[in-house]
């Protein structure tokens, strides 16, 4: 998982509040900020050159209707930050430096992590959420100005009309907490690959050397215990190239042609998974990138 504070450059660390004082609503400086999206659907963010900023500000572009972001979770956010007195771009998670993929940066949602003030304009707001923020400049970096940042708080699991999994598959729930769960069949494991999309998304689809961002559990199939999950506390989604051999067969050829948000089942017998026995995953599609041909 990377360290917003350190992937970001300097802009965490550039922020010094996230005051809502008596300033006139209309001459907020927060206000002369516009935020638009260009054809690649990346965000555009304009104001005055010479806009003078003393503390750090925030507003809320669009509400989300996800879970709350609170103290300790695991935020998937996409970043957009510019200089407003040089127009520099300070840090794109969709368009990162060559050879990354532009995928949602994952992230320990702490003030030690993100930076008291960034903490400050995201805690409480749902997934799905788009904040603007505005930053004074940074002692030792003054030649940036003030920066503007656009975070987007992604949703970190698939949501929608769910469809049931077929009488020869295990059963997929939620927990209380929205995480999946999975029920085993009395019926014997598979010597094929199984598939079933449980929630079908509507984002970018996965092709062969998409990189992509995973929620996901697995069971053993013999024991029904979990094997392996990303569901929890301390581990972060797992960001991963799919369709060229980075991972086992299952998930590479299970996963092809499914879509951005969507929730997938798959039971992988032995030979498509680590050889020893069948497992079974729900994995979550939380991003998709196909690189800058896409």
């Amino acid at each position: 998982m990377r360290r917003l504070v350190i992937t970001m450059v300097a802009v965490a660390m550039v922020v010094s509040g996230c005051a809502t004082g008596p300033l006139n609503v209309a001459t907020r400086p927060i206000d002369l900020v516009e935020v638009g999206v260009d054809d690649a659907g990346t965000p555009t963010i304009s104001a005055p050159s010479d806009l003078e900023v003393t503390s750090a500000r925030s507003r809320t572009e669009w509400r989300g209707e996800g879970e709350i972001l609170a103290f300790g979770d695991i935020a998937v956010l996409h970043l957009f930050a510019v200089s407003i007195a040089t127009g520099e771009v300070v840090r794109s998670t969709w368009n990162p430096p060559e050879g990354e993929p532009a995928l949602p940066q994952t992230v320990r949602f702490t003030p030690d992590d993100v930076g008291a003030d960034l903490f400050a304009a995201l805690n409480g707001k749902r997934a799905g959420a788009r904040v603007v923020h505005l930053a004074p400049p940074q002692e030792g970096r003054e030649e940036l100005g003030p920066v503007a940042i656009v975070i987007d708080i992604v949703n970190p699991r698939a949501s929608g009309p769910v469809e049931a999994s077929p009488a020869d598959m295990p059963i997929v729930e939620e927990s209380d907490r929205g995480i999946p769960t999975i029920t085993l069949r009395d019926v014997e494991a598979p010597d094929v690959l199984q598939v079933h999309t449980v929630i079908r998304g509507q984002g970018s689809q996965i092709r062969a050397g998409s990189w992509a961002l995973l929620e996901y559990v697995a069971v053993d199939y013999s024991t029904g215990a979990v094997w392996q999950t990303s569901w929890n506390e301390s581990t972060p989604p797992w960001e991963v190239q799919l369709g060229v051999g980075a991972t086992i067969p299952g998930l590479d050829i299970g996963l092809l042609d499914q879509s951005e948000g969507s929730r997938v089942l798959l039971v992988v017998p032995p030979e498509d998974a680590y050889g020893e026995t069948a497992l079974v995953f729900v994995v979550d599609v939380i991003a998709v990138w196909n690189g800058e041909a896409a």
